[in-house]
């Protein structure tokens, strides 16, 4: 079978993001590290809450009651702190930095 994963490492992504992480309920997520490039955010369901924290890289914080469920928000993200709440959940992606 042929590895179709070359083709990116070679050529690069093509689109804006190259990569999503999901944030689920009652945890914390650092993105330094090989988490690095947080760039837009989607929050789901009851993380359109108080509860929940988005750390901006360059200082500050805004909660979830403040967003749009569905909503793309294009942040430098830090940290995303989602409450104790089964229906809480986040999408971040992280930027294809190759793409300006």
């Amino acid at each position: 079978m042929a590895d179709y994963t070359y083709d990116f490492k070679r050529l690069g992504h093509p689109g804006k993001w190259e990569g999503v992480i999901q944030c689920a309920n009652d945890t914390i997520t650092e993105f330094t590290g090989s988490n690095y490039g947080a760039g837009g955010i989607i929050l789901h369901g009851d993380a359109i809450h108080a509860d929940t924290s988005i750390t901006f890289s360059g200082g500050g914080t805004i909660n979830g009651g403040q967003l749009t469920a569905g909503t793309l928000y294009e942040f430098s993200i830090k940290r995303v702190a989602l409450p104790d709440n089964t229906a809480a959940s986040a999408s971040v992606f992280i930027r294809n930095f190759s793409i300006r």
